[in-house]
Parts: structure tokens; C-alpha cells; sequence
């Protein structure tokens, strides 16, 4: 039995170096194949029974087994079109053999990443298998993570992006003198419409270019006014033919706002920043922000009465009184029109607001009770009267008899219109809260608490001209116009009170990455905004996260898909098929799909190709073995023979 079991060990012996060569020749073969790995022989002993005592020997001979390595990292091939596609790390294109999923679609996987578009607009490979992925919207969130499809850009091949948002990055020269176009006799709203008319009247214009949602481009203008100090106003028009009811050849307005800057030029505030188009048409209307950049935040004069409001344009102010005993009364009024006014005892502790012939009543507050001590505050809220008494007041009313003036007042309108702003500078040095402003003098100002009484700060005022009021203590600054009566019939004689309130910055709060205000030219640095006319695709990228994005005419790039990625628990299973595609088996498990470069799942290397993992060198040497073993294993066959002839011949 021995020299029949050497001929069979070594007829297994030629049998497994033969499949040794063929999977070296495979592999040789497919050096240049893009994505292809490499296998090798493993052998085994073939075992045959030795014996109970183990001193008679029987040769078995050999097996072999074939082992595919798919961990194996392939080099990277360079190629110029964008819609090749490596894996650097783990995973597998998924591929169809449909366009569209179904009950019959089979689905392969592969490492060859060559693909193109067909005349269907999908991503194919060169046997024509379609590359699936997910959808996602423009900013690369998947629509529906359960929906794997064939990548297909023909449907995108149009786009049109309306403008939301546009930023401006400008700076406006702080040292320009005060807009001398401000009517402080009308309305801001007046004033603006009269710069928005005139464009040479503003200090500064910008123009911008939007979208509209059709794609159809619509130009802007947004003019700069300076109206105080660190205050401007922006006025934001366009053509009367670009909006629904609007005049070619006129500029309509869009919106308007205020910017505030700190006293380091940076921006501190914006107001009205989002603004609606109308357009004209047909277009659906669009809504838009204007972003001046991340402003500080910081005190901001949220609301002023009557007297510290520009828009406040009859206000009336109390010029002066003959009232009987005192020495002056503060009174404020918000409807009351201009004219003499009588205070009409009504008895001893009433008093009653009357016409100037003390014969017709004013208001319907009817009899308002006294106190009976001053200083005290007499109201008639129907008329907006408030009076803060002095000493000797009440006294004036006792003595007069029923029915009789206490005294008389006259209400004029020298203050109307004529405050172009309030700041509040500091946040350290007035709080958030209600504050009053006084005429204390015919050159001096207060800033009084909102009790009205506790005087907190003063300041001179110019007797003509468009001038400030700053209270420096309180870094309050009130700017008035050349109509501004500084003048009072009696003083103390309140102008109006306004809020403080502190505003949040906006993201970063730096202040200083948008519209600034300092001592160089007018200059616009940038304007951007995130709209884009009509465009058609012009090309694709895909980046190492898997994303498919279109690159349009118009200069828009959107995400449209994202490449899903394969992975298998045992990726040595997957059964090989002819055009480089694997399939799945019991043995390598379903298939993960995952997202690119999210935990071991690989990258993806656009304008790349994995090459061969054959090692040529590596596969000759393996070679040579294979073939001096299938040498030998032919020897011992040659020299059992020769054995087996001498055996016939003995006699």
C-alpha cells in the first residue's frame, strides 16, 4: 500500500499546485482591473489512518482552499473624471441592475467605481448598473434614510433660488456732517420719502441684485442718511415697475430702518431688517433679511413719548400758565391742541378742565379731587393733562371761589417735530428703565428718574440750529432740530419721557464684520446674498462624505444625493460575479447600509479609481514554488512508477 499511497499523495500534490497556478494566473490576469482583489492558495494536509500502533505510515497527500482578501487596500489610480469613485477604508458600492426599485430589482456590490451619466441622467457603471444613494434637500439632510435609489441629476437639471437673506460689508464715514434733509415738521416717514425721491440726497447709496422666486433678477438700492451722531438711517427702494402697484421710472420704498453705532464705530444695533417684495409680475412675494453684521447690543432707547419723537409732529407744549397762588405748574399733553386753557375750581378740593372762556368743559375727566397737600400731580387722562404742582397751589384754589378760574395756560406746539433722535451710549451708566427730560432753564436741560422729581444728570443746549444735548454723566444724548424752542414759560416744563431697554447681540456681537462707522471713505466691501437667477447643471462633485452636488450655470452648488456605502460583517463570504460585482451569501451576512466616513465605513476619493491589490512580484515568486512543488509531486509519481516496473520484473 505504500507506494500506491505515494502516487496518490502526489497525484493531489499536482492537482493542488495546478489550482495554485490558476489562481495566480487570476490574479496576473487581472493586475490592471480596477477594484479587483487578489486571492491566494492556502494548503492543507490530507490525514489517512496511521494505525492503532501508529508504526505503519499511509501518505494522504494535500488539499487547498481559496481565500479572497477583501480588507485589502487597493492604490489609488488618479483620473480626470469627477464621477470616479474610490473607497479609502471599508465598504461597497451598492448597485441595481434597475432604474427604479422593485420586487425583481437585484442589487450587487463593488469596489469599482467607475461611473458615468447614460442618456437617462443616472450615474451607471460600464456594464450599466445604476449607483444608488439617498435624496437629500440643498443642504444635504437625507429625505427618507429607508429609500435607496438610482443617482439621477436629469430631474435637477433647472434651479432657481429666491433671496432671503442679503449681508452688506461697508463702512460709513463717521465724520460727516449731520443730513441737513431731515424735515423735522413732518414725519421721518416724510423725510425718507423725500431722500428715496432724490437719491443725491442721501450721504451714501448701495445698489444689490436679488432673485426673485422665478429666477428673474430684480435690482435695489439702499441709501444711508446720517441723522444724529452713530445714528443712520437706512432706506432700502427700487423701480416702481419692479413691485405690484408701483410706477416705472419711481422709486418705491421696501423698507427702512435705523443702525446705531457705539462710540468706537462698531455697530450696535439694526432695526426693521426684514423686509417683504411684492413683486410684480405674478412672482410670488419675497421676504428678505438684511444682515449688517453681528451687532454688540447694548442700551437702545426703545420708545419715546410724545416731544422725543420725531413723528410726533403736534406735539403740544405748555408755554405758560397764570395759575393763582403758585409759582408754576409742569404740564404735558398729548391731544390737547394749541390754545388757553382754564383750571376751573369746582369746590374746595376739585378742580375741573375748561375752553379759555371758562365756559365749555375740555375732556370728559369731568371734577378731579385734590390731595390737599403739593406737590402733587392733578391729571385729566382723557386729554393726556398731567400737572405737577408746586407750593402754594392748593392754597390758590381755596381761595377762589366756585365756578372761578384758578388759573389759566397756554398750549403751544414750539416743540413739535423737531427731536431727530435719543441714544442711551453706555449700558453701565443708565439702567434699563423709564426716564423724563425737562427744560430746567432757557440753556439747560435735566434728565430726571420716572418719578419725574429726582434729577439725575443736566446739560447746556445751543440756542440755534441742529444741535446736541448730551448728558455726559448718563451718556444720554438728545439731538433736536433747528426749530427746537429751548425756551419755557415757566421751569421746570417736561419734554417727554422715554425707555431704555438693552438689546442682545446678534450671534457673535462683533460688531465690526458688516456695516461700520468709521473715519475713512464711504466704501462698499462686499455685498452677498444667497439667491440665484435660473441656471442649468453644468457639472457634478462628489465629496469624501459621499455628497453628489450639482455645480449650475448660475454659480449655485446644491447637494442632491448621498452615496450610500455597504458594509458586511464577513466580507470574505460575498460570492464574486463576472464585472467586478459581489454578492451577498448566508456566509457574508446582509448588507449595512452606512453613511460615508461615519465610524470604520471608508471615505470616498473623487477623480480616483482602486487599483489591482495583485502583487506582481509577490505572484511570480509564489509561482515558481508552485511550480518546482509541481515538480517534485511529478518526480515521486516517476520514481513509484520506476519502483513499480522493478517490482513486476522480479522473479
Amino acid at each position: 500500500m505504500g507506494l500506491f499511497g505515494a502516487m496518490t499523495a502526489s497525484v493531489s500534490g499536482l492537482g493542488a499546485q495546478g489550482q495554485a497556478i490558476s489562481v495566480i494566473s487570476d490574479n496576473l490576469a487581472n493586475t490592471n482591473t480596477i477594484g479587483y482583489k487578489a486571492s491566494r492558495s492556502l494548503f492543507s494536509q490530507l490525514v489517512t489512518s496511521a494505525g492503532a500502533n501508529g508504526t505503519a505510515y499511509n501518505s494522504g497527500g494535500v488539499g487547498t482552499s481559496v481565500q479572497r482578501d477583501e480588507s485589502a487596500q487597493g492604490s489609488f489610480i488618479a483620473s480626470s473624471s469627477k464621477t470616479d469613485l474610490a473607497i479609502s477604508g471599508k465598504g461597497y458600492f451598492r448597485v441595481a441592475d434597475q432604474a427604479s426599485n422593485g420586487t425583481s430589482t437585484s442589487y450587487y456590490y463593488t469596489r469599482a467605481g467607475s461611473f458615468s451619466e447614460d442618456k437617462s441622467g443616472y450615474l451607471v457603471n460600464p456594464d450599466g448598473y445604476y449607483l444608488q444613494g439617498w435624496r437629500t434637500d440643498t443642504d444635504g439632510t437625507v429625505l427618507n434614510v429607508q429609500n435607496l435609489q438610482a443617482v439621477e441629476l436629469q430631474s435637477v437639471g433647472v434651479s432657481a433660488q429666491p433671496t432671503t437673506e442679503f449681508s452688506i460689508d461697508a463702512n460709513l464715514t463717521s465724520t460727516a456732517a449731520l443730513n441737513t434733509n431731515y424735515d423735522t415738521s413732518g414725519s421721518l416717514a416724510s423725510s425718507l420719502a423725500a431722500i428715496r425721491a432724490d437719491p443725491t440726497l442721501a450721504d451714501y447709496t448701495t445698489d444689490v441684485r436679488v432673485y426673485d422666486a422665478q429666477g428673474g433678477a430684480r435690482d435695489m438700492t439702499v441709501a444711508f442718511t446720517k441723522r444724529a451722531s452713530n445714528v443712520w438711517d437706512w432706506n432700502l427702494y427700487t423701480d416702481g415697475a419692479n413691485v405690484q402697484g408701483g410706477t416705472a421710472g419711481t422709486n418705491t420704498a421696501l423698507g427702512n430702518g435705523t443702525l446705531e453705532f457705539n462710540t468706537t464705530g462698531t455697530l450696535k444695533y439694526a432695526t426693521g431688517t426684514s423686509v417683504t417684495a411684492d413683486w410684480s409680475g405674478g412672482v410670488t412675494p419675497s421676504t428678505m433679511t438684511l444682515n449688517f453684521g453681528d451687532y454688540t447690543g447694548g442700551n437702545v432707547v426703545s420708545s419715546a413719548s410724545a416731544g422725543l419723537s420725531f413723528t410726533d409732529t403736534t406735539v403740544p407744549a405748555v408755554d405758560s400758565t397764570t395759575i393763582a397762588g403758585a409759582n408754576g405748574f409742569d404740564a404735558f399733553s398729548t391731544s390737547l391742541t394749541a390754545g388757553t386753557y382754564t383750571l376751573r375750581r369746582i369746590d374746595a378740593t376739585h378742580v375741573a378742565l375748561y375752553d379759555s372762556t371758562n365756559t365749555t368743559a375740555v375732556g370728559t375727566d369731568g371734577s378731579v379731587l385734590l390731595t390737599g397737600s403739593d406737590p402733587q400731580t392733578v391729571s385729566f387722562p382723557s386729554v393726556g393733562l398731567s400737572m405737577t404742582t408746586t407750593t402754594g397751589f392748593t392754597a390758590g384754589v381755596t381761595g377762589t371761589a366756585d365756578g372761578s378760574p384758578v388759573g389759566t395756560f397756554t398750549v403751544g406746539t414750539t416743540d413739535a417735530g423737531n427731536v431727530r433722535y435719543i441714544t442711551s451710549e453706555d449700558t453701565t451708566a443708565l439702567s434699563a428703565g423709564t426716564y423724563i427730560i425737562k427744560k430746567t432753564s432757557a440753556t439747560t436741560m435735566g434728565l430726571y428718574a420716572s418719578n419725574g422729581t429726582t434729577l439725575l444728570d443736566s446739560a447746556s443746549i445751543g440756542s440755534s440750529g441742529t444741535r446736541e444735548v448730551y448728558f455726559s454723566n448718563s451718556k444720554v444724548r438728545l439731538t433736536v432740530g433747528s426749530g427746537f424752542d429751548e425756551t419755557a414759560g415757566t421751569y421746570p416744563t417736561q419734554i417727554g419721557s422715554f425707555t431704555v431697554t438693552t438689546a442682545s447681540k446678534l450671534k457673535e456681537g462683533l460688531g465690526s464684520d458688516g456695516v461700520t462707522q468709521l473715519a475713512a471713505n464711504y466704501d462698499t466691501n462686499s455685498i452677498n446674498q444667497n439667491g440665484f437667477g435660473a441656471g442649468t447643471i453644468s457639472s457634478i462633485s462628489v465629496d469624501e462624505n459621499g455628497f453628489v452636488s450639482g455645480i449650475f450655470t448660475n454659480g449655485e452648488v446644491k447637494k442632491l444625493y448621498k452615496i450610500a456605502l455597504a458594509v458586511f460583517q464577513n466580507p470574505g463570504g460575498l460570492e464574486a460575479l463576472s464585472g467586478s460585482l459581489l454578492r451577498a451569501t448566508d456566509s457574508s451576512g446582509n448588507a449595512l447600509m452606512k453613511d460615508a466616513g461615519v465610524g470604520s465605513t471608508g471615505r470616498l476619493v473623487s477623480g480616483s479609481l482602486e487599483g489591482s491589490t495583485t502583487d506582481i512580484a509577490g505572484e511570480f515568486s509564489t509561482m515558481i514554488v508552485a511550480q518546482r512543488a509541481f515538480q517534485a509531486s511529478g518526480k515521486v509519481i516517476t520514481t513509484v512508477d520506476q519502483m513499480l516496473a522493478d517490482l513486476m520484473q522480479l522473479r
